[in-house]
Formats: structure tokens, sequence, C-alpha cells
């Protein structure tokens, strides 16, 4: 049995109650709210065989900083994803990749994943997380790219265009960033949009941890989006900030909170 999720994306359970929850849990994980992960716990509880809310999990572990629970949470996704729709089992082998700090195969595998479900939201933030975090000196030019080529399966969805504010807001498009932030207030998305506004202090949100940004993706020297440089400094969690030296390759610093 399967269910179909806001996006159209086909969720394999048969359990109605796990996918409620899952669906829940999902849009709690895309716009940053507290209750995902009790909400995919509720899932699994349904239905432990829920591949997709097993890699919900992974994320939000992730998101807090520990790497051993995502780990083993992308574990069990990839061990319960075997009967599920071709979709989904692209969705947990791409996430995988990232948590398992395969920075560069994660991005091949997403670029070609997207083309035939661009509407695979979860997915979709965590690669825009991960491009923001790989270490390009241009790599919130190519984060904006990367969202804008999937506008047109998006339309005026919250959590799409709440996540493209930000980015836009990144490479310094305040005027649209704020219109976009304004036309999708809500209270969901309220803690989104609201790190959209021009400021002269840019600060990484109070949930942003130092586990999260140093295990995310592959290490930052390495794992870049195709076509971009690389950042020949490694750093963790500290500023990244341009450099005045012609020999170093300048590096902006990374604001985004969680996957």
């Amino acid at each position: 049995m399967a269910f179909t999720d806001r996006y159209g994306l086909t969720v394999t359970t048969d359990s109605p109650v796990a996918f409620e929850r899952f669906q829940q849990g999902m849009d709690d994980l895309l716009a940053y709210g507290p209750a995902g992960e009790e909400r995919m716990a509720e899932a699994l509880q349904a239905d432990p065989g829920l591949a997709v809310a097993h890699a919900g999990v992974a994320l939000m572990a992730l998101g807090q900083g520990d790497a051993a629970t995502a780990r083993d949470a992308m574990a069990r996704a990839r061990e319960t994803v075997g009967g599920a729709t071709r979709r989904e089992r692209q969705h947990v082998e791409v996430l995988s990749a990232f948590v398992g700090g395969e920075g560069a195969r994660g991005f091949a595998l997403a670029d070609e994943h997207v083309k035939d479900f661009p509407r695979d939201a979860v997915l979709v933030n965590q690669v825009s997380s991960a491009i923001a975090l790989a270490g390009a000196s241009d790599r919130e030019e190519h984060r904006v790219a990367f969202m804008e080529r999937l506008a047109p399966a998006y339309g005026d969805d919250w959590w799409y265009q709440s996540a493209l504010a930000f980015t836009y807001h990144e490479v310094d498009r305040f005027e649209e960033s704020r219109r976009l932030s304004e036309a999708t207030r809500t209270p969901r998305t309220t803690w989104l949009t609201s790190r959209s506004r021009p400021s002269t202090s840019r600060r990484a949100p109070p949930s942003s941890t130092t586990g999260w940004r140093a295990t995310i993706g592959a290490p930052r020297s390495t794992a870049t989006w195709p076509g971009t440089r690389r950042c020949s400094r490694s750093t963790s969690a500290a500023t990244r900030r341009p450099s005045t030296s012609s020999s170093a390759t300048s590096c902006a610093r990374a604001t985004r909170a969680r996957p």
C-alpha cells in the first residue's frame, strides 16, 4: 500500500497513521519546527519499515550534531527501503551519501535525482545546505542556481519560497528576499523567513552546532558541487571571512542553521 504526500510523491507504507505522522514530521523538518523528531518517531512506531522516516530521523540527528544516531538511522533506512519505489530508494541513497561523508558522490547522485524528482523537498533542502557548507568560494551563487532551476516544480509552495528567500539573502539580493519572505510569512515559516531579513550582523541561529557543521557531507576541502572551486583552507564551525591574500581562496561564512 502507498500514500501520496503533498508534493505528489509516493510514500510506501501500509499504515495511514505512519504516513500522517511522517507528513507532519517532514513539514516540521522543512520549517525547522520543534516537533519533527517526535512526529518521525511516531511514524516509525506505527511502521518500523518506513524507510523515508528513518532517513528523516537521520537528518534531524545530523542537525543536532549527533553523527552516531544519524549513521544508525540511515543504516536502518537502507535496510528497509528495498521494497519501496525508485524515488524512495534514490532518496535514501543520496542522503546516505551525505550522512556518510561522501559529499562528492552525494552531489552527483542528487543532480541526477532532481531531474526526475524535483519536488523531493527534503532531499533538495539537504542538498542546498550541503552546497552552502561545501567550501567553494562561490558556493552561495551555486546554491541560488540550484534552487532557481527547480522553481517550475514548486510554484508558490511555502517551503520553496522561504528557502529561496534565504538563498537570495546570502547573495545580497535583499529586495527579492524580502518580497518572498513577506509573501510566505505564516506561523509555520516565521523562523525560516525571519532569517532572510537584511542585517549588518549575520549570525548562525542558536540551534546550529559545531557537530553538525563538522559532519554534514564530505570534508569542506573535498566536497563541492560539480563545477565549483574548492576552498583551500579547512575550518570547522569557525567564521570564514574573505581573505585579503592573493594566494588564498576566499571563503565566506555559511549561516544556514540546519540541513
